[in-house]
């Protein structure tokens, strides 16, 4: 007897009405090319391990065409082929930690992405992945991934409200989080969280100026370790100002460089319209 194996992978193509950015708020971005039994399923939707939007591809040209050497298709088709018996998802083992919002099935479909993505870039498994592209493949994963996620939240948003994807570099790194560029926009403040070291907040106002939002960034650096002397300390930096309240309420590590001699710069942004 003989054995069949099949793999139910598919790759599926297919037009959205509309251009960004009202293609992600007014359609079914990853369903909309099949049946309309489909499109609002979102057990069918959790087995897309990524989506790629097409307004994202450039144009080709002859810009993208070598004047070398090249393979034939059939034949780079065949590497690709023989590339799928392998996998490289143990490159994200001790180097990237997922955060706590993917779900099983979005770590599996993260894990198959990064794969795919570094089997392109280093076909040989015995070349050494850097650090820098390991990143990029796992950004581009989750955004990838989230898209999916972001269409299941349209449709079931008690179920799907956690999209907030992120990822940490080390057992040492700062989580990073990653957006997809068409819901973000920097005309208003978004679901995300900001990286360490930046919040928003709001200002009363006085009798002479607006109440109004600003986004806090907190930065440390080297200090120069020089001291003003026969100067009164600014009233921002005396014990109960309101440098000195922040620093209580946001605690800042020793590893990141804010020990004796470091230097603390407090920026304040306007916020943009709401």
């Amino acid at each position: 007897d003989a054995i069949i194996n099949i793999s139910p992978e598919n790759a599926i193509t297919g037009e959205d009405p509309g251009t960004p950015p009202v293609i992600p708020a007014n359609c079914n971005c990853s369903t909309s090319p099949l049946p309309e039994g489909l499109r609002n399923d979102t057990a069918f939707m959790d087995r897309i391990h990524a989506y790629f939007p097409g307004w994202d591809a450039p144009k080709l040209n002859k810009t993208h065409f070598t004047d070398h050497f090249g393979l034939v298709g059939d034949f780079l088709s065949e590497c690709w082929s023989q590339l799928r018996k392998q996998g490289r998802s143990s490159e994200l083992m001790g180097r990237v930690q997922l955060g706590s919002a993917l779900s099983g099935r979005d770590t599996k479909a993260v894990q198959k992405t990064v794969s795919g993505l570094l089997k392109l870039l280093y076909p040989d498994p015995e070349m050494e992945v850097p650090d820098e592209d390991l990143e990029w493949a796992v950004e581009l994963a989750l955004e990838s991934r989230r898209r999916v996620k972001e269409q299941q939240k349209r449709i079931g948003s008690a179920e799907f409200r956690n999209t907030n994807f992120s990822y940490r570099m080390g057992p040492d790194g700062i989580g990073t989080f990653v957006a997809t560029p068409e819901i973000e926009s920097e005309d208003r403040i978004g679901s995300d969280p900001l990286p360490p070291g930046q919040v928003w907040t709001a200002s009363r106002g006085t009798d002479g100026e607006h109440a109004g939002l600003c986004r806090i960034e907190v930065k440390s650096g080297p200090g120069s370790g020089v001291k003003v002397l026969n100067q009164p300390t600014p009233a921002v930096l005396q014990r109960d100002g309101p440098l000195r309240r922040a620093e209580s309420i946001f605690p800042v590590r020793r590893a990141c460089g804010a020990g004796p001699g470091a230097s603390r710069t407090l920026f304040l942004r306007p916020a943009p319209d709401i």
